[in-house]
């Protein structure tokens, strides 16, 4: 294209040269005085300001050149592609252009498919794993009838770290809920039915646990904690110190997270047993078969 371009320029130069010996005025109207002289002055100078032109393009497309060739080497086609778009339309070795274009579509045609090889390949790693989660709980003693409680019975916070592990169950559930893999899902749904049926069994019996050792403990500031309702869903405390609105207040919100860990529905606060009036509140929580999806620090 240059080329093409500078044969023209000389052919119109030359010309009008040839022209301007003849008739120096048809070349340079816009003189006062053309001569043959200021025509061939005028012919020297188009041809140095045609090479100054020349030299900057050719400059300018070498560095774009050079610039998209190192962002190849780096792996960066998008950019290099980018560089190459930037480069003049005068640039006289197109085919090379082109040819470059094309090695680096195929370079990145080549990155984008083991791109998605390895997504493809993550995928299938990430389903055998969770398949071998799902594997490793089903076959777990807890969920099959080999359950040791001891280590989850001591205190309060052994009682609320067996909710930490329905958490980790109903969690691993939810996240086999997405997945499109039939295995998964039948695992799954068999894992689910196992937690199900065992926190059915272990909710009362933490609850039945909780209100024990507050019992315990309490039984020195002389207070009673008493199991209300059926699968010990309620707890009551009685007690002088709960005569103080301010003391019971204090109370349900110091100790509302366990109680919702615990799936308690009703906390009851009396000042002596024997009286008819009592404060309390209801809560609304889960049952104890459903999945443990949060917990509450």
């Amino acid at each position: 294209m240059t080329n093409t371009l500078f044969t023209i320029f000389i052919c119109l130069t030359s010309l009008a040269a040839i022209i301007g010996f003849i008739k120096p005025s048809i070349v340079l109207p816009f003189l006062k005085k053309p001569t043959r002289i200021k025509v061939f002055l005028f012919y020297i100078l188009s041809f140095l300001l045609l090479g100054v032109v020349l030299a900057i393009f050719e400059d300018r497309n070498t560095s774009i050149l050079h610039n998209a060739k190192n962002e190849m080497k780096k792996g960066n086609y998008e950019d290099a592609l980018e560089y190459l778009s930037g480069i003049d339309s005068t640039y006289e070795n197109q085919a090379e252009l082109e040819v470059l274009k094309q090695k680096i579509s195929e370079k990145m045609d080549s990155v984008a498919i083991a791109q998605k090889k390895a997504l493809e390949q993550e995928s299938i790693d990430s389903e055998n794993a969770l398949l071998s989660r799902l594997s490793n709980e089903i076959k777990s003693d807890a969920l099959n009838g080999k359950w040791d409680n001891t280590a989850y019975r001591n205190d309060v916070s052994s009682i609320l770290n067996e909710c930490i592990l329905f958490n980790v169950w109903g969690k691993l559930i939810e996240e086999c809920d997405s997945s499109k893999n039939p295995e998964i899902k039948k695992r799954s749904e068999l894992l689910r039915n196992k937690v199900v049926a065992f926190q059915k069994k272990e909710f009362p019996l933490m609850r039945k646990n909780y209100i024990k050792i507050l019992g315990e403990k309490l039984w020195e500031h002389n207070v009673e904690v008493l199991p209300k309702r059926s699968k010990n869903k309620a707890i009551e405390f009685v007690g002088v110190y709960f005569a103080n609105n301010k003391n019971i207040k204090d109370v349900q919100e110091s100790m509302n997270v366990q109680f919702h860990n615990l799936r308690f529905d009703r906390i009851q606060y009396r000042w002596v047993s024997v009286s008819d009036e009592f404060t309390y509140y209801d809560l609304e929580t889960a049952k104890d078969g459903d999945l443990v999806l949060e917990y509450y620090q």
